[in-house]
């Protein structure tokens, strides 16, 4: 908390000598070294970030910038250094916690400042990226602060490398194994390209072309889409998948694997776990064991994503006990019970 006020309050001081800032390379220059200080493979070191406070000052600059007379390339990459700022300072407001969706309206309430302009992400995305630049390589780019989103990079976008940036990201995204994910003649695709397929030509078979157009391995045309993972791209999360996790999977979200406490698993999507125990003691006096005592639980529940943020379903436990005298097995328990000593409940 104590972190957190003084974040806030080095924001004050300095907005309140602040002013318009053209934006020049020394921005892009500081962004990058961010970037590749708080980024590794993809997720971001948000714990150490809010204990330094380092990311304030480019805060700051992207409040404050005048883009007048800056060219497209420049704009352009200024936007999208923006935008992921933005999303990893939003997270750091209310780190820790397991996914952006335990924020309410952290895409489309949240305001924020960017060059003057008092808008959401979902505003910035829609209105000053992706309308005015109309490039579907901006997909693979911008990070949403999530596990299913491509990979944030450990560099910052800079006009002068803009194109080559792009087209490289878009190119490592659409042959990344984990964000198109293919077993035998099957493959399963994000559901950005769902969500977004007016970008991406309108129609599966243009995502499908739109796809094969970077990749050295061609998908084939039957194509699902795969649940969104929307837990937090954080170095720091205990439970975040191992790469052999990731290869092991090939048709369910990562939210569908293992169960997270604060994050519901997204609409649409269901989770089914069967838990079996098997428990077995002996008894006796004296030292001498003369009977045993067996307890067999099993335990199956069942989920629903009704919504994103609520999961509705059932949890139902089958329970049998069993005394009975040694020699033994801790397996009779599964037997009649006609001796007396066995009971089960439902």
């Amino acid at each position: 908390m104590q972190r957190t006020i003084k974040s806030i309050f080095l924001l004050l001081i300095i907005s309140a000598n602040s002013y318009g800032q053209n934006i020049d390379k020394a921005f892009f220059d500081e962004a990058n070294t961010f970037f590749q200080q708080y980024v590794t493979e993809g997720r971001v070191n948000y714990k150490s970030l809010q204990a330094t406070g380092d990311l304030v000052p480019l805060i700051i600059k992207v409040e404050k910038a005048n883009l007048d007379g800056t060219d497209e390339e420049t704009s352009k990459a200024f936007y999208l250094n923006a935008y992921n700022l933005y999303v990893i300072y939003l997270v750091l407001r209310d780190y820790p916690l397991q996914s952006v969706q335990d924020i309410p309206g952290f895409f489309d309430k949240n305001k924020i400042n960017v060059a003057g302009n008092k808008v959401t992400l979902n505003q910035l995305e829609k209105d000053f990226i992706l309308k005015p630049f109309n490039d579907s390589r901006i997909h693979f780019v911008l990070i949403c602060g999530a596990i299913g989103c491509p990979p944030i990079t450990n560099f910052a976008y800079s006009p002068e490398k803009l194109e080559a940036q792009l087209e490289q990201q878009t190119r490592t995204a659409l042959n990344e194994f984990t964000f198109i994910r293919t077993t035998g003649d099957k493959t399963e695709i994000s559901q950005i390209f769902k969500w977004y397929i007016e970008d991406f030509g309108g129609t599966k078979s243009r995502i499908i072309d739109y796809i094969n157009n970077y990749r050295s391995i061609p998908i084939s045309k039957n194509t699902s889409y795969y649940p969104y993972d929307w837990t937090l791209n954080d170095t720091n999360l205990t439970d975040a998948p191992s790469s052999e996790d990731k290869k092991s999977s090939t048709s369910i979200g990562n939210n569908e694997r293992r169960y997270v406490v604060s994050s519901a698993i997204p609409i649409g999507s269901y989770e089914i776990k069967i838990f079996n125990n098997l428990y077995s003691q002996k008894t006796g006096s004296d030292g001498i064991l003369i009977d045993r005592s067996s307890f067999f639980t099993t335990t199956i529940t069942a989920l629903y994503g009704f919504t994103n943020r609520l999961n509705v379903g059932i949890n139902t436990r089958w329970r049998k006990v069993r005394n009975h005298a040694l020699p033994s097995l801790a397996f009779a328990v599964f037997g009649s019970g006609e001796d007396g000593g066995s009971r089960s409940g439902f």
